[in-house]
């Protein structure tokens, strides 16, 4: 990101930034590269930095080497190797093509970036971007294949802020779908699917939908509301919504020890708000499921900075109740995935679905649809481990939470007023 990239680093004559320190270092390895930085907005060069991220950041987090891709929502920044919890998702062997894509990806916005170090690639662009994404993303269709060894589907998806005007971008119908349309339309499908089986003509078996959400920074636009929140019918309140956000100990705006993280005490107000969003968000969801909340991940010295979507199709013997009348304890038990084979849609990537995901910043997410047992060597209905390991990744998230309360928000009608309304849009 062109933005924070330029950002001034700790140094004797104070010119130093992020950008010609990386490339200070590729440099005097000797190795081929360069370092290159992608604006998505045109004027962010008018605002002072560090307040020009406000208004949106290449948020993309992809690494390739070799034949070798890991997707994440993790920057390379120090934190993150030592106390944040974050994703990764590491493929092999070119992936049957998925890390060429990726490689191809990256080697196309270097091109189409507003400042290089190293290596020219930013030449006379005679082929709007557009296009060019058009070109790539063509090829992302979903192909059926009689090979047993195929565990999952993946289809890569980029999302570009609301005002990125670079030639028109906006102004044209493109020949591929957005990430957030991705995404609304994937939620949309998948809860609305209720199965009803009969049993010997006597027990009925009902397979519902369950969608589980994980965000480092829970603040979803009106839109995704009315679409997790679905339409008042039994189809959808039939159906559970699981959401997890960082608590205050995991929040990434938490004053942190030692300071390193960039963090103080002027920014402790930022997880009363997103505590206050969350909590919102808590009470229109139980207004329309029979079984849905909001859960805060907190363990003490880390930071919460993981994000993606489970959406798995359940079995259930009766209907869960008043939610409200639960334990926290039943809540959580509820809110994990029991059963690995049920799980079929797992999304990883760089997106928080809010507000700054669907508007300001450029993301990218991968959508993987898990292979039916047909397609399975394991035999049977045994889930894949590609199942038990993405079913035991948002397990240990919920180990680590309790479902949000009264006790986690603190009333203050000033900044509910006043301060909200900006976090809503900004952050």
């Amino acid at each position: 990101d062109a933005s924070r990239a330029r950002r001034k680093l700790p140094s004797l004559d104070g010119t130093t930034c992020a950008a010609k320190d990386v490339y200070n270092c590729i440099n005097s390895s000797n190795h081929g590269g360069g370092v290159y930085l992608f604006k998505v907005h045109p004027w962010t060069e008018l605002i002072p930095s560090p307040f020009n991220e406000a208004v949106g950041v290449f948020h993309m987090k992809a690494y390739v080497v070799d034949d070798c891709l890991i997707l994440s929502g993790a920057n390379l920044s120090e934190e993150y190797f030592v106390n944040r919890h974050d994703r990764y998702l590491v493929f092999t062997n070119g992936a049957n093509g998925l890390v060429d894509f990726y490689s191809n990806l990256i080697e196309l916005l270097c091109t189409y970036s507003a400042e290089e170090y190293g290596e020219t690639k930013s030449t006379e662009k005679k082929i709007p971007l557009s296009t060019e994404l058009q070109d790539l993303f063509s090829c992302t269709d979903i192909k059926k294949t009689d090979n047993d060894d195929v565990i999952a589907y993946a289809i890569p998806t980029i999302q570009f802020p609301l005002a990125y005007y670079e030639d028109g971008f906006l102004r044209k119908k493109l020949a591929f779908a957005s990430d957030v349309k991705i995404i609304q339309n994937l939620i949309q499908t998948c809860t609305s699917i209720v199965q009803v089986n009969e049993k010997n003509n006597a027990e009925t078996r009902k397979t519902i939908p369950s969608l589980r959400l994980a965000s480092a920074y829970l603040n979803p636009t009106r839109s995704f509301m009315k679409i997790l929140k679905g339409p008042q019918n039994e189809v959808h309140k039939s159906s559970n919504v699981y959401l997890l956000t960082a608590g205050k100990k995991s929040h990434g705006f938490a004053p942190k020890k030692g300071g390193k993280s960039g963090t103080s005490a002027r920014t402790t107000w930022v997880p009363w708000a997103f505590h206050e969003i969350a909590n919102q968000i808590n009470n229109q969801l139980l207004k329309n499921h029979n079984t849905s909340f909001v859960s805060l991940f907190n363990q003490q010295d880390w930071t919460f900075h993981s994000k993606g979507l489970w959406i798995s199709f359940e079995y259930c013997d009766k209907a869960n109740g008043n939610e409200n009348q639960q334990s926290e304890n039943l809540k959580q038990d509820q809110a994990k995935i029991k059963n690995p084979n049920d799980l079929k849609v797992v999304v990883i990537g760089s997106g928080n679905y809010g507000s700054r995901s669907e508007r300001l910043d450029l993301e990218s997410n991968c959508v993987l649809v898990l292979a039916p047992p047909s397609k399975r060597n394991s035999g049977g209905d045994a889930a894949s481990w590609l199942q038990q390991e993405f079913s035991n990744e948002w397990n240990r998230y919920i180990k680590k939470s309790h479902p949000i309360t009264s006790n986690d928000v603190e009333r203050n009608w000033f900044m509910k007023r006043f301060i909200l309304p900006a976090v809503r849009l900004f952050l």
